[in-house]
Order: C-alpha cells, then sequence, then structure tokens
C-alpha cells in the first residue's frame, strides 16, 4: 500500500514540474493554472502524509 502512494506522490511531483515546464515555455500566468498547481500542492501534501503515517 506504501508503495502505491509513493508511486502516485512520484507522479505529482512530476505533473509539477511539467506544469512548470508549460508555465515557463509558453508564458502562462492563468488563473486557472494557479488554481490547478494550488490543488497539486494539496494533494501532493495529503499523500506525504498518508504516507508518513503508513510507515509508522
Amino acid at each position: 500500500m506504501i508503495r502505491y502512494y509513493e508511486i502516485a506522490l512520484r507522479s505529482a511531483n512530476e505533473t509539477d514540474y511539467w506544469m512548470e515546464v508549460l508555465e515557463e515555455g509558453y508564458d502562462l500566468k492563468s488563473d486557472l493554472m494557479k488554481n490547478d498547481k494550488s490543488e497539486l500542492l494539496e494533494i501532493s501534501k495529503v499523500l506525504e502524509t498518508i504516507i508518513i503515517n503508513l510507515k509508522k
């Protein structure tokens, strides 16, 4: 189960990377992109918390 969440967290980190590439490469500063990045950050934090709690 831990492995599943670790893979999900890595995918979230990779998504964040590609969103940064799109933002800088195409000079996107839209509110939609900001909202998506904010939501992605929340998801990452939840996944991190789940992983930490499962490892206890």
